[in-house]
């Protein structure tokens, strides 16, 4: 094919394409690629290696709030009963009449206890897949990286539409019913999945393997 013949084609695909509003995944596209013999990014070695390995993580979910609650665990209750608590460290804004130092020692207790919660929960068989693919190549890394976020995007866009629609709906025509609207607020929180959860939870992880300190008040 010359040239010419070829960018005849191509224009004339992409033509189709806008004209016809079509809608097709990336796997889709790239079997379009190829057909036009354009050398595309899922050719790549390091490509199909990170997209084994996303898919091996992602090809499983079907319920997204219990894949957070077994996979994610560190990101349930105590984590944020942890955050309300470290904010409060910070700020020492409900003392009252108490002592600041006890206070804080109060708070630390409090934060050492939740920790052990969270150090009851052993990692995750998609957290050990993440983690790994994480040490791999700089190269494959980014890759891996890229799917996930492809592969999640999809799920989230499978699960949250309908959600969005009732919460706007609520909030337009019932905006005093505010126990349903925060019931479909957290609907939605739950349903939500993105990379950005994977790292948090292995930034969790990684902060229960430091090493106590043995004055935790100091």
């Amino acid at each position: 094919m010359s040239d010419a013949e070829f960018n005849k084609k191509l224009c004339s695909t992409l033509r189709g394409i806008v004209k016809g509003n079509i809608k097709m995944g990336i796997e889709r596209m790239s079997d379009l690629a190829h057909e036009l013999r354009i050398h595309v990014d899922e050719d790549d070695y390091y490509c199909k290696r990170g997209k084994a390995k996303a898919d091996e993580i992602t090809g499983g979910i079907s319920d997204i709030s219990s894949f957070k609650e077994k996979e994610l665990p560190l990101q349930g209750t105590a984590w944020k009963q942890l955050a309300n608590l470290e904010k409060e460290q910070c700020r020492i804004k409900n003392a009252w009449e108490k002592n600041i130092e006890v206070y804080k020692n109060e708070l630390a207790d409090q934060r050492q206890k939740l920790r052990e919660q969270q150090r009851a929960h052993s990692i995750s068989n998609s957290m050990s897949r993440f983690i790994s693919a994480m040490c791999n190549s700089t190269e494959e890394c980014k890759y891996f990286l890229k799917w996930m976020r492809i592969n999640l995007d999809n799920l989230s866009r499978t699960h949250l539409p309908p959600l969005w629609a009732k919460y706007k709906e609520q909030c337009r025509n019932s905006s005093e019913n505010k126990e349903l609207i925060a019931k479909l607020d957290r609907e939605i929180s739950s349903c939500s999945l993105g990379t950005e959860h994977f790292l948090r939870e292995m930034g969790q992880l990684f902060g229960l393997l430091t090493p106590r300190s043995p004055h935790p008040r100091d």
